[in-house]
């Protein structure tokens, strides 16, 4: 593309795609939610936690600790997931991701005592990571420059529909069935978004591109971007914005 064309409308020009292949009309809707399993995972069961700790017999801080819990694994995981599909691609760990997303989320559902909830809820956070991380690192592979900017934009404005609707939906399945409904939902989700994936996302990452799963080489990695000024600048900043955001989230139930 020369310096005088015009930019492109839309993130599918292809001229400015990175890999030889594409998405297709419908794959932004499915990377878009498939990258909001994170807030869906939080913000559906949000209305019953009052109801969580009734029928477990625990207090409020038992039931808060689940979020403050699946918060973690969704760290670990992202510090997982990346290297894993840098090693054997996007698809297959995505597709991992949501088989194991789906069995805790079953874990959940089937809870009878607060810490087989924290347990399970660790692990989905874990497996969530996968969605969210690589619906991100599908559209990086594709796409460069200010295509990248701009397919990054419509798949953050899809984004934004799961927490919006995600406490309605909630309440919705707590009032007509309890709060283990909702993690069956959930785990419905989990099957429904592997098909749609299996079916609709093809291989991103390039043919040739392996990265070593060897300590040495993901320290090395890990501590440049823990050594960017920048980045880690970004990085509490969105850190400390989400923390705050989230202590006000597990209050509010209660009120």
């Amino acid at each position: 593309m020369s310096a005088k064309s015009p930019a492109p409308k839309s993130p599918h020009d292809k001229g400015v795609m990175k890999a030889a292949v594409n998405i297709g009309l419908f794959g932004f809707p499915v990377l878009g939610l498939l990258s909001g399993m994170g807030a869906l995972s939080i913000d559906m069961y949000l209305p019953a936690f009052p109801d969580i700790a009734t029928d477990l017999g625990v207090d409020d801080s038992g039931v808060q600790f689940t979020l403050s819990i699946f918060l973690l694994g969704f760290a670990l995981g992202q510090a997982i997931h990346g290297p894993l599909s840098d090693r054997f691609g996007r698809k297959p760990v995505i597709l991992w991701g949501l088989v194991l997303y789906g069995v805790a989320s079953a874990a959940c559902a089937l809870s009878l005592e607060i810490d087989q909830l924290h347990l399970a809820r660790l692990l989905q956070g874990m497996a969530g990571a996968s969605g969210s991380v690589l619906a991100r690192a599908v559209i990086r592979d594709l796409y460069q420059g200010e295509s990248l900017a701009r397919a990054m934009s419509w798949l953050m404005l899809i984004m934004t529909a799961a927490p919006m609707m995600a406490p309605l939906i909630g309440s919705l399945m707590l009032e007509v069935s309890g709060w283990r409904a909702i993690f069956w939902t959930l785990t419905g989700f989990s099957v429904l978004w592997f098909c749609l994936i299996a079916w609709l996302i093809p291989e991103t990452k390039a043919e040739g591109e392996l990265f070593s799963l060897r300590p040495t080489a993901l320290f090395t990695a890990f501590a440049q971007v823990l050594s960017h000024g920048r980045a880690m600048g970004y990085a509490l900043a969105g850190g400390f914005g989400f923390g705050g955001m989230f202590a006000y989230i597990t209050g509010t139930p209660f009120i």
